[in-house]
């Protein structure tokens, strides 16, 4: 663990409730601010599972497997930015697509009244 406030390095706490001999892979913070983790067991370190972790007590608990060979974890906290905005898209589409027809619309109308009104 790192202490914020100074920036070094501090002792956290020993992990409980493995059982047996884990290898921590990788670990992030979730956007809920969960530690999680990808553990495998050393004996068979093709298999994976996704804990959460209790920074404060060190105490963790298996969510669930993972793919084999599962080593890297990351959450992409721009994902709901990208859907709202494809979102507003989709809701918004129609709408676009009528006022740029609409505008297409009123150019050749003005051509048409042009042409027609002055002669050659």
């Amino acid at each position: 663990m790192v202490d914020l406030k100074t920036g070094k390095r501090a002792s956290g706490p020993a992990l409980s409730g493995a059982g047996q001999s884990i290898a921590i892979r990788s670990m992030t913070i979730s956007q809920k601010g969960e530690l999680l983790g990808v553990v495998a067991n050393p004996s068979s370190a093709s298999r994976a599972a996704l804990v959460t972790i209790d920074a404060e007590t060190g105490a963790w608990k298996t969510i669930g497997d993972l793919p084999l060979d599962t080593a890297a974890l990351a959450f992409a906290p721009y994902a709901a930015a990208a859907a709202t905005t494809q979102s507003a898209i989709r809701r918004y589409g129609l709408l676009i697509a009528i006022v740029i027809g609409g505008v297409a619309l009123a150019v050749l109308a003005f051509r048409w009244i042009v042409n027609t009104l002055v002669p050659d």
